[in-house]
């Protein structure tokens, strides 16, 4: 009996898209799986939470944030989104969110006061990639929106365009391209 050859799977989450290049000369160590899911689920306020600066997308449609405003209102919120402690908390935000933007807007506009998060400490850096990982895995952003993206990360970090075709799974002449 032939064996069967092994394919790729998918949902292997986020670890499976950010890479990190043997190549690179760097002290980044890409979030993963394992450590993603030992972090406790923690109920924050949402008034306690800022968007994402670097959040790479800028558009967001209505009829889908509402859609997912009634499927929260129905079903809660499946997923928790990601966030990390601020140092210097302004505004009463002690938390920034890095990723899950259309729940947490969705979770606004379904009236509810606290939302089920994970924090995450991260740098920059880290906040960029998950939140452009994040994205590109839920509903895709614009061509105009991925390219600042990969920009954002090149100019801001210092990455080739290799680097950050590693840590999104990516060719780099996808990146090139964009």
């Amino acid at each position: 009996m032939a064996q069967r050859s092994k394919r790729p799977r998918l949902g292997k989450g986020l670890a499976s898209l950010i890479r990190n290049s043997a190549e690179e000369q760097t002290e980044y160590q890409p979030f993963t799986k394992s450590t993603l899911t030992k972090e406790a689920i923690t109920f924050i306020p949402i008034e306690e939470i800022a968007p994402n600066p670097s959040q790479p997308r800028r558009n967001f449609d209505e009829n889908s944030l509402a859609q997912l405003a009634d499927s929260i209102r129905t079903f809660g919120i499946l997923q928790p989104v990601l966030v990390k402690r601020i140092e210097s908390p302004q505004d009463n935000k002690k938390y920034q969110l890095i990723a899950g933007e259309r729940r947490l807007r969705a979770a606004m506009m379904a009236k509810l006061e606290q939302i089920p998060c994970i924090i995450k400490p991260a740098s920059r850096l880290e906040t960029l990639e998950l939140s452009l990982i994040e994205n590109l895995q839920r509903a895709d952003l614009n061509p105009i929106e991925k390219a600042m993206a990969y920009q954002k990360l090149i100019d801001q970090f210092h990455l080739t365009q290799q680097q950050v075709a590693d840590r999104v799974g990516l060719p780099r002449t996808t990146i090139a391209n964009y």
